[in-house]
């Protein structure tokens, strides 16, 4: 049985948009003597939202689309599910000479030979036939995306990137069988044929595993078409985050299309300014330098007249003013330079500072989208050397980014020429904070706090830190410990549902659960300083 597959794109909610990128595929594969046409997952229904789905306008075009695509390649078996067509629940469907049918229990036959169809990636192998399984699970760094692939099985995933809401999900369109378990064809546009004989797959097909950089450069090209973004504007600072987002934007984008914008203070040092300059450069990015330090002083003089003439005897504090520039970078130059470009400007954040809220609201927690939110800072350190050396023949990034201390600049106590830098230990903290926010039981403070007693800590978030030399006294272990889970279980919750959207690499992205409904203080009053 020669057996095609449309690998297209999916158009959120816009069933005819999606008929017309695979009606040409379809045609193609007829005249090439397809048996069997297999369509994108979810046509027509395109992955739409709920209130989407109900609207009168969605129901016609989906109606429409189907009725399209029956009359498209009337000779072939067209095979399909949806979850737009009749019933809340995901159906198969084939279509043979016009006629669409659906199969609520996923079984058909062609020819006299057995077809099944399920949306359940744990449905067992059927004894006789074919089983083909609209596999759809996001794109996950871990691998886990992947399916365990059954005998007879063939397990078709879609292409494209869906937004849930907050999260932006990606979905790598592989392809999958016994004998392919890691692939094939992923994020790639077009036909692809495979022979069923006897119950198995054949085809001259590669495996094709995405890596992290791969998906997220092509999330980035959809994303930028969809929204049709105009020029990317990017606060560049000098150090790593920053240096990633420009990496992934200019492998996508013309220099043209980017401004990369360096704004220093007082406390900015010469080390970041140059490191900024010189990436810039070397990728052939306009680059702006915008001082902030004079803005920055009259917004802390400003205000601290004011409280003075009131008698409220407050004044701003050094940790105040530190806010002050962060927001003066995104809210007053990034987003009036946007403005000023017809463009928008991007959020350079990681998903260790999001975890506990170390950014500022309206400054550095801000822009369009946050394409590293779901990189932990360790990989963002990793994906940016890849990216350097992949894309860039490992000439834009100077290898002092990666040795100089990760700082935010933002005060004397923050210099990385003095070797300092952030309050957090990213090895360690990396892990703990996965700990703490990924999987299906994430650890708590109480549970931490009973493992690092144990000396079962590293083990249990996975890290070769040396916790007890990191730490020397429990006390120090224990205020670290619920500094921050204060600060995840805090202010950071209202910082992660305020942040941008956050393309998701994880099942466990940034604000993925329903955060709002933590109760915080409880973990945290139980647990005693020894």
């Amino acid at each position: 049985m020669k057996i095609s597959i449309c690998s297209a794109p999916i158009r959120q909610g816009h069933p005819q948009d999606q008929f017309a990128i695979v009606c040409a595929d379809i045609r193609q594969a007829a005249t090439e003597g397809a048996d069997m046409i297999i369509l994108p997952n979810d046509f027509p229904g395109t992955f739409a939202s709920p209130a989407r789905r109900i609207e009168s306008g969605f129901s016609r075009s989906a109606q429409t689309a189907l009725a399209q695509l029956a009359a498209t390649a009337p000779q072939c078996l067209l095979v399909g599910h949806t979850s737009a067509i009749g019933t809340d629940a995901p159906a198969c469907w084939t279509c043979r000479e016009g006629q669409v049918t659906m199969h609520p229990d996923g079984i058909s036959t062609y020819r006299g030979y057995p077809l099944h169809l399920t949306v359940d990636a744990a449905s067992p192998a059927p004894e006789d036939g074919l089983q083909i399984c609209f596999w759809q699970a996001p794109f996950a760094k871990s691998g886990s995306h992947r399916p365990q692939p059954q005998d007879r099985t063939l397990y078709v995933s879609p292409l494209g990137v869906h937004d849930y809401g907050k999260t932006i999900a990606v979905y790598d369109g592989g392809i999958y069988w016994k004998e392919a378990p890691r692939g094939v064809h992923a994020l790639q546009r077009g036909i692809y044929r495979i022979t069923g004989k006897d119950g198995s797959f054949h085809a001259q097909l590669a495996a094709t595993v995405p890596s992290t950089a791969d998906v997220l450069r092509f999330a980035l090209q959809e994303i930028c078409a969809r929204w049709q973004i105009g020029p990317v504007i990017i606060g560049l600072s000098g150090g790593i985050d920053s240096a990633l987002n420009l990496l992934l934007y200019r492998s996508i984008l013309p220099p043209a299309q980017l401004l990369a914008v360096n704004m220093p203070s007082a406390y900015n040092t010469d080390t970041t300014k140059q490191l900024a300059q010189s990436l810039a450069e070397a990728l052939a990015v306009p680059y702006l330098t915008v001082p902030i330090q004079s803005f920055a002083e009259e917004t802390r003089r400003q205000l601290n007249e004011i409280m003075a003439l009131h008698g409220t005897g407050k004044t701003v504090s050094q940790f105040v003013f530190e806010n002050i520039q962060a927001r003066d970078r995104s809210a007053r130059v990034l987003a009036a330079l946007a403005a000023m470009y017809r463009g928008v400007f991007t959020c350079n954040g990681n998903k260790a500072e999001l975890t506990i809220g170390y950014g500022t609201m309206y400054g550095d927690i801000s822009g369009f989208l946050c394409a590293s939110g779901d990189l932990w800072k360790g990989e963002v350190y990793e994906l940016a050397d890849e990216l350097n050396r992949v894309y860039y023949n490992g000439q834009a990034l100077p290898s002092s980014i990666f040795t100089l201390p990760p700082s935010a600049e933002l005060s004397p106590a923050q210099n990385p020429e003095d070797g300092h830098g952030d309050p957090l230990y990213y090895p360690y903290h990396d892990c703990l904070f996965q700990a703490w926010t990924e999987g299906p039981a994430p650890l708590d403070l109480e549970a931490t706090i009973r493992a690092y007693r144990e000396q079962r800590l590293a083990d249990t978030i996975q890290t070769s830190v040396d916790i007890y030399r990191l730490f020397p006294t429990e006390d120090d272990f224990i205020r670290d410990a619920t500094r921050w889970w204060k600060m995840y279980r805090g202010l950071a919750v209202a910082k992660r549902l305020q942040s941008p959207p956050v393309i998701s690499l994880s099942p466990y992205p940034p604000g993925a659960r329903c955060e709002a409904q933590y109760e915080s203080e409880t973990a945290i009053a139980t647990v005693p300083l020894r």
